[in-house]
């Protein structure tokens, strides 16, 4: 296969799992129930394990600069960062890439 075929190939298959994604938000939007369930559910574990940290670190990174800096840095990595990263590998490192690409999409 021609590479410009198989780049074609990946770039669809991000842009399917993307549209399946957005899908599974829009089907779920407004279900607030069961995402604080769920919530719920996590916070638990986290206590069990002794990990629980996340409300005391956003309690000291509760600034309005600090925050709007970190979401930024967070948008960033999502949109620059991991789709960088994943084209310099398919180019770069196809043996790293297929894993790395295989663990983006089943964490969306």
């Amino acid at each position: 296969m021609a590479p410009a075929m198989r780049t074609r190939r990946q770039l669809a298959l991000f842009l399917a799992a993307y549209l399946i994604y957005d899908l599974g938000r829009w089907v779920a939007a407004g279900e607030e129930g069961p995402a604080i369930s769920h919530a719920g559910w996590v916070l638990d574990i986290e206590r069990s394990f002794g990990v629980a940290v996340e409300h005391s670190v956003q309690d000291a990174l509760d600034s309005g600069v600090v925050m709007t800096a970190l979401s930024n840095i967070y948008l960033a990595a999502q949109l620059a960062v991991v789709p960088g990263a994943l084209l310099w590998l398919y180019r770069r490192a196809p043996g790293i890439y297929r894993p790395l690409r295989n663990t983006v999409l089943a964490t969306w």
